[in-house]
């Protein structure tokens, strides 16, 4: 779809919102589970919560970036001027990661 033919309303603010309550999640449950010698330090327990989540970010974007150019092949050729409502999705996935 070209991006001057895109109508409806913008989710985008709403899915940055719920990408940071799940990646906050995220962050807390690798802090549970983190074994004991990550927990000797706060810096240690800090570094294991932030890999963890970071790999959760890295491999959801990931995938679905790869089924972006997948589901509309004309992105390939202008990021610019395309849109998928998708692509819009794990951008603002990318955006409440990083604001968090």
């Amino acid at each position: 779809m070209d991006a001057s033919q895109v109508t409806g309303t913008n989710n985008g603010y709403f899915w940055v919102c719920c990408s940071f309550v799940s990646f906050f999640l995220t962050n807390f449950v690798f802090g549970l589970v983190a074994p004991n010698n990550a927990r000797k330090t706060p810096r240690q327990l800090w570094k294991w919560k932030n890999i963890g989540t970071s790999f959760v970010h890295s491999f959801i974007s990931g995938l679905w970036a790869v089924s972006c150019f997948y589901q509309i092949p004309e992105m390939k050729e202008d990021l610019i001027n395309s849109y998928s409502s998708s692509a819009q999705r794990v951008i603002s996935l990318s955006v409440g990661k990083y604001s968090y």
